[in-house]
C-alpha cells in the first residue's frame, strides 16, 4: 500500500505548519482505513459467490493544491 499526501514545509509558524500537515495525514489515513474496510467487505462478498477469485481492490486518495495569488 502506498499513501501520498501533501506536506507543507518552510512556514515561519511551525505550529500552523504542523497543524496543516496533521490534517493532511489524518485524511490520508482515513482514506486508507476506508479502503481496507471496503476491500475486506468485497472479499467476504466475493468468497460466497466466487470462491478463489483473483479479484483485487484498490483505493485511490488524490489531492489538488491550489495557489491563491495576491493574498
Amino acid at each position: 500500500m502506498t499513501l501520498q499526501y501533501p506536506q507543507i514545509d518552510g512556514l515561519d509558524d511551525k505550529t500552523v505548519q504542523d497543524g496543516r500537515n496533521s490534517i493532511f495525514e489524518k485524511s490520508a489515513v482515513g482514506a486508507r482505513n476506508e479502503g481496507l474496510k471496503n476491500a475486506d467487505e468485497m472479499e467476504k462478498a466475493m468468497a460466497s459467490v466466487y470462491p478463489g477469485s483473483p479479484n483485487k481492490c484498490e483505493t485511490y486518495f488524490d489531492y489538488r493544491l491550489k495557489y491563491k495569488q495576491n493574498g
